[in-house]
């Protein structure tokens, strides 16, 4: 009744007033008690419903009432792909109630090309120069099944991630990922600033199952078990090559956040803030020393252990003014040389612990503090942004204190093309001559259906 005194006092000031003429017919509707006729569906969807369209039509023959709204809303909501439900009621003559309900669903398919071209100065500035193409395809209803498909093709590379949702019936979200570099690539290990050298290389093979429960909240608890695959070849005289073996990894993470992600853009940076805890087992079995021969790498039959701990703040605080930035501690017990936190330059396919103006991969670290900064300005709405970036890597165990920084522009070009220029210098970097540098260019175009 209430609500019915509401409605009417707004169409006496708007008689017109859409929402509310339409909530106000529904109320009077609801209260003549009327059992529901026929229900019809009324437009085709992608998603496949299964049975529920049954499970709806069983409120045939009953009273329409706010429940029976409301549970038939639920029936559709328990599918993922499902965004919106409407229901539409029509009195009939012979003292019945229609109901045609209108869907809406998530169809989004992203079609992406993608280019890149990495830079760095070596120990004794020479150019290190890395560059891909690669073609991103993203689709969040696969085969009206609610399911997201994320593939990353570049030429040798290919990455697929398939992840099938919360719903009715299955309280998680279930990811399975996968990533190949199927021809044999050189694996840089840096030492004072220097390549070893060692002239190793392998194809690489990861596959990994990942099982997540949210919470309303924004608390959430996950867990992850993967395997890869390593098959190293070459390697110089006076050293023992890596056998090829097999590492399984496992983690537990729990994390409180509020980030929202935005479209993959540097003008529409996430938001939010978060902190996450995330142990993690890492298990070579039948491990066998390697290295130079003169201090080979040697471990126990016990597993290594590494630990996260991160929080991260993003924000807005102006127009057109994005300030964020991130804090970890990298942490690990007994730990294999090949896996200790990886720390260096980033690119869209490096995402390991940030430090500006350095080769990627440059440091290996078992207990390290990560400080990342980020601040963009939008020069022209949606057209220029510039940034900046501080970083800072300090090694505990070793007492050393690293710091890189970077400037950025982007550009959204004609043709919808985004342009990202970045150049970077490392304060700290151990090099014949001066700090060490890096620049970075990319090109993205994304096609959305």
């Amino acid at each position: 009744e209430k609500a019915k005194e509401y409605y009417s006092r707004v169409l006496e000031q708007t008689p017109n007033h859409f929402q509310a003429l339409k909530n106000y017919k529904e109320l009077v509707l609801i209260e003549k008690n009327l059992p529901v006729g026929s229900i019809l569906l009324k437009n085709e969807l992608k998603t496949k419903l299964g049975n529920r369209l049954d499970s709806v039509k069983e409120w045939e023959g009953r009273i329409y009432n706010q429940e029976c709204k409301k549970q038939i809303q639920e029936i559709f909501y328990s599918l993922p792909s499902i965004t919106d439900v409407q229901v539409e009621t029509v009195e009939r003559e012979n003292g019945t109630v229609d109901l045609s309900i209108e869907i809406s669903e998530n169809n989004m398919k992203i079609y992406g090309i993608l280019a890149g071209m990495g830079i760095s100065g070596t120990y004794d500035n020479t150019p290190d120069i890395a560059g891909f193409p690669a073609f991103l395809y993203m689709d969040q209803n696969l085969f009206g099944t609610g399911n997201n498909l994320t593939l990353i093709f570049a030429g040798i590379y290919l990455g697929i991630d398939l992840t099938i949702p919360e719903r009715s019936g299955f309280p998680f979200a279930l990811s399975f990922h996968t990533d190949a570099l199927f021809i044999p690539m050189e694996v840089s290990f840096i030492e004072d600033g220097k390549d070893t050298g060692w002239d190793l290389k392998t194809p690489i093979y990861n596959a990994s199952l990942k099982l997540v429960k949210e919470t309303p909240i924004g608390l959430s608890l996950s867990t992850l078990h993967g395997l890869s695959l390593n098959y190293y070849e070459g390697g110089t005289s006076g050293f023992t090559r890596p056998e090829n073996n097999i590492t399984y990894t496992g983690n537990v993470e729990l994390e409180f956040s509020t980030i929202e992600s935005g479209f993959p853009s540097a003008f529409t940076p996430p938001t939010g803030f978060s902190i996450s805890v995330t142990p993690t087992l890492v298990f070579k079995p039948d491990y066998k020393s390697w290295g130079p021969d003169t201090n080979l790498y040697t471990h126990n039959d016990l597993p290594g252990w590494k630990y996260e701990t991160s929080i991260k703040y993003y924000n807005t605080p102006a127009k057109r003014t994005y300030l964020g930035g991130t804090l970890a501690h990298y942490g690990g017990v007994n730990l294999y040389e090949s896996e200790k936190w990886s720390i260096g330059q980033t690119d869209m396919m490096a995402s390991s612990p940030r430090l500006s103006g350095y080769l990627s991969g440059e440091y290996l670290s078992s207990n390290a503090i990560v400080a990342n900064f980020d601040g963009h300005f939008q020069m022209v709405p949606d057209k220029i942004l510039i940034s900046a970036k501080h970083d800072i890597y300090y090694d505990i165990d070793k007492n050393k204190l690293r710091q890189g920084s970077a400037l950025g522009l982007a550009l959204n070009l004609p043709y919808e093309i985004e342009l990202n220029i970045e150049a970077g210098v490392g304060w700290n970097a151990e090099r014949k001559n001066g700090p060490g540098w890096s620049a970075q260019i990319a090109l993205s175009r994304y096609f959305l259906r």
